[in-house]
């Protein structure tokens, strides 16, 4: 939709008289945006929401960025994230008149391990290795994960002979 405002321009009363109209487009919407976090990532909740609200009217863009490559665009304003970290937003309505960005912090109670086991779990096959006592079932790998050794709450070493583990580690 396009918008216009009238602004008289000059006005002459004279015996021919003439009026100057201009047609000018509309001024940009004010813009800005909130970005709030559902909560931190945790055993209990191994995932938040992100949700933007913006001051921007008419059909609007949300193109959300974070941690690892994430990015994800769409029309609703929310999102599911699974990894902690700064993330943020833009929003921009169609006719690119109200554009607003803002950040968010989604912090994480995790074992600081937690998540690079979780992908070496996934990637080699976890639930078909032979002895997977512990993985997954907590979030601490220091607390009986098998294989697992750790010094200080660190996790520092891997044993996993024999234990069937098939895939690919990035």
């Amino acid at each position: 939709m396009i918008c216009y405002y009238l602004r008289i321009v000059s006005l002459q009363l004279a015996i021919l008289g003439s009026i100057l109209i201009a047609t000018l487009p509309c001024r940009a919407q004010v813009a800005s945006v909130t970005l709030t976090s559902s909560n931190d990532i945790a055993c209990s909740n191994l995932s938040s929401t992100l949700q933007a609200l913006s001051s921007c009217n008419e059909s609007l863009t949300y193109l959300f960025a974070g941690p690892n490559g994430f990015n994800e665009i769409n029309t609703t304003g929310s999102v599911n994230v699974t990894v902690s970290g700064v993330f943020s937003v833009t929003v921009t309505n169609d006719a690119g008149t109200c554009v607003a960005s803002n950040t968010v912090l989604v912090g994480s109670s995790l074992h600081p391990d937690y998540q690079s086991l979780v992908d070496f779990y996934n990637s080699t096959g976890g639930p078909n290795w032979t002895n997977k006592t512990g993985w997954i079932t907590n979030c601490d790998p220091c607390s009986g994960w098998f294989g697992i050794t750790c010094t200080e709450g660190r996790v520092t070493s891997l044993s996993m002979t024999s234990n069937s583990g098939v895939g690919v580690i990035v």
